[in-house]
């Protein structure tokens, strides 16, 4: 369309300000529209709106806006699913990101003796478990706990919003050999 144009649903120059109003309010009826309803939504004649539809093409017009309702709402969709993608990528790498510094802490090297041992306050399988759900985020097998979340708390956001129990059962998912009653037990006294 070229610059300064008109869109077809916008009021035309041979249009009186109350043919556009009743326009206005039959194209805004959306899919169920008729002459009838808008004619009683205005308390006009059914005949007048007649009159103006087929004298500024009302059909055609409301044809056109519904076209650009419907490509927006695509582009909003389109938009969105991208803004999701984007956000599972990045709590993914988050989560992966957390699970490598477990890791890494796991390997402590003595430096006078040389010796390598693993740490004590980091469990190996808490690390592997974080790895292999950021993995699987990743891959979209587990969905995002907060679409709309974003920045640096969205690992933490993803943790803690479900209830633990539900959590609890994603980790089991995740890892085939969680630890048995009385290791949780020992673990916690």
């Amino acid at each position: 369309m070229q610059e300064g144009a008109r869109q077809p649903w916008e009021r035309r120059s041979a249009e009186t300000a109350r043919a556009y109003r009743a326009f206005a309010c039959f194209r805004n009826l959306g899919e169920d529209r008729t002459i009838v309803r808008a004619a009683k939504l205005l308390g006009k004649s059914e005949s007048l709106l007649r009159r103006w539809s087929a004298r500024h093409e009302w059909w055609a017009r409301v044809q056109s806006w519904d076209l650009e309702n419907e490509r927006e709402e695509r582009a909003a969709a389109r938009r969105a699913r991208a803004e999701s993608l984007r956000w599972r990528r990045q709590t993914a790498q988050q989560v992966q990101q957390l699970a490598m510094l477990g890791l890494s802490g796991l390997v402590h090297r003595d430096p006078v003796t040389g010796k390598v041992t693993l740490a004590k306050e980091v469990k190996p399988r808490d690390a592997a478990i974080l790895l292999r759900l950021g993995v699987e985020i990743e891959d979209g097998l587990v969905p995002p706990a907060h679409e709309e979340t974003t920045g640096d708390d969205s690992v933490a956001m993803l943790l803690h919003s479900k209830p633990d129990e539900e959590l609890q059962q994603l980790l089991d998912r995740l890892d085939p050999h969680p630890p048995s009653e009385e290791a949780k037990d020992a673990a916690t006294e």
